[in-house]
């Protein structure tokens, strides 16, 4: 027994010096002094923050595999910031110094998520610039493909890829950026760019009912029909002979038809013609020439009677076009509300992720001691057994956030349409893999709105009230329709013609305006149901869509008004929930740390440092959803009170245009009025 308390005295010794050394350490670390914001940054950091160098979490745990007890220094310091995708969650001592990004972490554990070794070319460099010069002095020699991205520029830039081998890279892209992007590039929008033109179309097809129609004909025809002759012989004899009768006409006729508005259809036309006709006997050719004018009118006395009734469709299909544009609005603004959405989402993944490799070090960490612990007798095995499970746990999380941080990715890659195409060709044509990078972090700033002022705003500029007021209009225009056929057709027809006969036709002209061969006609038609169902209930249905049409204005006022509501909640809400999960962040730190202590002095277990290791990593997930639903939230009140397009300066007016239309063709020619805006 002495012999081995001998043998561990110095191991003793040297644990205590380490620890005491940790302590010191934590002990420093902890002063650093309440959260707050650098707006210039958008980074939160404390108020030495400006003053001293900082370390990053990352430095820090890569000064923890040399030192096994100071694993536990970077998780003493109060206040983690978010840092965005492009740098890993940072202390509050993280400021002018060097931050490493996600992917150098991923690089140092194997685990690397956006860039892969070229050819081996990054095994035998010690830093990422060391790696990019190896792997841009390769790229010199390899076939350039040229790929696009959107800069801050708000522009389309070129950047050199190549062929082989296959790589993965970083785009770092704006927020504003993929806005641009998604407005220009979505297909279900340019779909939707299409819907004004159509429903534009349709008014025009409404108002060719009233367009003026123009008949005419000109044609030729003759006949051959038998004539019996008697035919005188030399001799004195006679003889019955059968001969053709023959007969030529050709001449044309032409007459204009049309519909006035009040419901009066008139037609007005004329024709000439010439005939020639052969008798067949020694008379020889005669020729006839005749001319035609003629008018008609039909007035409808009850049904189809007036201009309300008549122009009602025309009515019906610009309150269609006026839908059109107002559902065009709605889809840009969902669309921007969802790419911010999915931005922000993409952001939080990204750096959930990042927290969870955080977590799973200390615990590669932890490891590390209990297995010196236990080679010395100072720590039964059980402690060994405890820190692998929470190890295998840790890293099935974190296979499960790299994952979402590819789905993430696709689906703001698909809702901007950035390089969508190349998903569709083989891997072996595509040579360099893109991951989309957030490169902006939440900007937390307080916002104050006032609730009667936006349920107001909502109801005066909110697409969907807009199209429930032009249904309703579209619903009483359907009810004249409807009330309209249950009248009987009582119409009124009259009309007078003029003909002339001659050997010429200005014989046949002078004969016509004489006015001798008049042709007149003068009636009256009725028409009506004998039972009268149809009309009955094409009515009522009609007086149904209006009440319904009524009561949903005002539903759809309502919705509104919750909306707005729910809205402003969550923005309140979600603000608060910032200095909430900073707070419980903080005591997360502050509870590792006493624990880690206590377990350095032996009054603690493997198994409650890592239970406080796993709050502290949900705290530092909180606290990133917390910035990510903030954001997220903002943008869902900017979309209920119809105020995104102001708030990220977005005019839409050329989208009314149909995509890639700049030849108006024979439209353009006929019709000088186009789509308005």
């Amino acid at each position: 027994m002495l012999t081995y308390v001998k043998s561990a005295l110095p191991v003793f010794i040297l644990l205590s010096s380490l620890s005491i050394n940790a302590e010191t350490n934590l002990s420093e670390a902890i002063k650093a002094p309440d959260y707050t914001m650098d707006g210039s940054t958008n980074v939160i950091v404390s108020d030495e923050t400006k003053q001293s160098g900082q370390k990053s979490i990352d430095e820090l745990l890569k000064e923890s595999k040399n030192v096994d007890t100071n694993m536990f220094k970077s998780i003493e310091k109060p206040g983690y910031a978010i840092a965005g995708s492009i740098k890993s969650i940072i202390t509050n001592e993280t400021g002018q110094s060097e931050q490493k990004s996600i992917d150098e972490i991923l690089k140092e554990t194997k685990t690397d998520l956006s860039v892969t070794n070229l050819s081996g070319a990054y095994d035998n460099t010690n830093t990422l610039e060391q790696y990019q010069q190896t792997m841009m002095s390769t790229m010199k020699t390899m076939t350039p493909v040229v790929l696009s991205i959107y800069q801050d520029t708000g522009v389309i830039a070129n950047i050199t890829g190549t062929t082989a081998p296959r790589i993965e890279s970083n785009i770092y892209i704006t927020l504003r950026e993929c806005i641009a992007m998604g407005l220009e590039e979505n297909l279900g929008l340019t779909i939707a760019r299409y819907n004004p033109a159509l429903e534009w179309e349709g008014i025009r097809l409404e108002r060719s009912v009233f367009d003026p129609q123009f008949y005419g004909i000109y044609q030729w025809s003759g006949a051959k029909t038998p004539r019996p002759y008697e035919k005188y012989f030399i001799t004195g004899d006679r003889k019955i002979v059968v001969g053709n009768q023959t007969r030529y006409s050709s001449g044309f006729e032409g007459n204009i038809s049309g519909k006035f508005i009040t419901g009066l259809k008139y037609s007005i036309g004329m024709g000439q013609d010439k005939n020639y006709l052969d008798p067949g006997g020694v008379d020889g050719w005669n020729a006839q020439y005749g001319t035609t004018v003629a008018g008609s009118l039909e007035i409808p006395l009850l049904k189809n009677f007036g201009i309300g009734v008549n122009l009602a469709p025309m009515r019906i299909q610009r309150n269609n076009w006026r839908i059109s544009k107002e559902q065009l609005n709605d889809d840009v603004q969902n669309l921007t509300t969802d790419i911010i959405n999915y931005y922000w989402t993409l952001y939080f993944i990204r750096e959930d992720a990042s927290a969870k490799e955080y977590t799973l070090r200390l615990a590669l960490e932890l490891l590390k001691i209990n297995t010196a612990k236990v080679k010395v007798g100072m720590a039964a095995p059980i402690e060994i057994t405890q820190a692998k499970a929470r190890i295998a746990l840790q890293e099935e999380q974190l296979i499960v956030a790299q994952n979402n941080i590819l789905n993430a990715e696709d689906r703001l890659r698909q809702i901007i349409n950035y390089n969508m195409y190349d998903l569709l060709r083989p891997k072996a044509l595509r040579p360099i893999e893109y991951h989309l990078v957030p490169a902006e972090k939440p900007n937390v700033i307080d916002i104050s709105f006032d609730e009667v002022k936006c349920i107001s705003q909502a109801i005066k500029y909110r697409q969907s009230l807009q199209i429930a007021g032009l249904q309703y209009r579209n619903a009483n225009e359907n009810m004249k329709i409807a009330k309209n056929n249950l009248l009987p057709e009582v119409n009124v027809r009259g009309g007078l013609g003029y003909d002339g006969l001659g050997g010429n036709y200005g014989n046949a002209y002078d004969d016509q305006y004489t006015g001798s061969h008049p042709d007149w006609s003068v009636g009256l038609e009725v028409s009506f149901p004998i039972f009268y169902n149809e009309p009955v209930a094409t009515y009522r249905r009609a007086k149904y869509n209006k009440d319904q049409a009524k009561i949903s204005v005002k539903q759809e006022k309502q919705n509104i008004a919750v909306e707005v509501r729910t809205a402003l909640r969550n923005v309140i809400a979600d603000r608060k929930r910032i200095q909430a999960t900073r707070e419980g962040t903080k005591e997360a730190q502050e509870t590792l740390r006493a624990e880690q202590e206590k377990f350095n002095v032996g009054q603690s277990t493997t198994f409650l440092v890592l239970q406080y290791q796993d709050d502290l990593a949900t705290a530092l997930s909180s606290e990133i959803r917390s910035l990510a639903d903030w954001r997220i939230s903002l943008s869902e009140l900017y979309r209920v009170t119809a105020q995104t397009l102001p708030a990220q300066n977005i005019a839409i007016d050329e989208f009314y245009e149909i995509p890639n239309q700049t030849d108006k063709g024979i439209t353009g020619w006929i019709w000088s009025e186009g789509p308005r805006k």
